[in-house]
């Protein structure tokens, strides 16, 4: 081999151990940018579904309240439609015991009148 392709050898095998270097640099560059991005795709996912968690926990904290105020305006009507029924049914009773007093007091007036003619 002549001095030539000595040296050209020499800086083929020098220019190759660059490049492996080069490749291998780039490998790990790779390899971390690649753990990097996992990572961040994790804590990507871990956030939206813990946002996810927390939007569903105010959803059903919504959905309790309203269920709640229902349930109050349900009562509320309830207690009205029953005052108003015990009103209605005192008031019928009153009619009643009014109406049995008439007849009572024409039934004495009638039988007065027959007495006296």
């Amino acid at each position: 081999m002549t001095a030539l392709g000595i040296f050209a050898a020499l800086g083929l095998t020098a220019c190759s151990e660059r490049t492996e270097g080069h490749l291998e640099q780039s490998g790990r560059s790779l390899g971390e940018a690649t753990e990097s991005a996992a990572e961040d795709i994790d804590r990507a996912g871990e956030r939206a579904e813990a946002e996810a968690a927390e939007d569903w926990n105010e959803a059903e904290r919504e959905w309790n309240q309203e269920t709640r105020e229902a349930d109050r305006a349900m009562d509320r009507a309830e207690n009205d439609v029953e005052r108003e029924v015990a009103g209605a049914r005192a008031e019928m009773e009153a009619e009643a015991e009014a109406l049995e007093r008439a007849e009572e007091e024409g039934d004495r007036a009638e039988a007065e009148a027959e007495r006296r003619y």
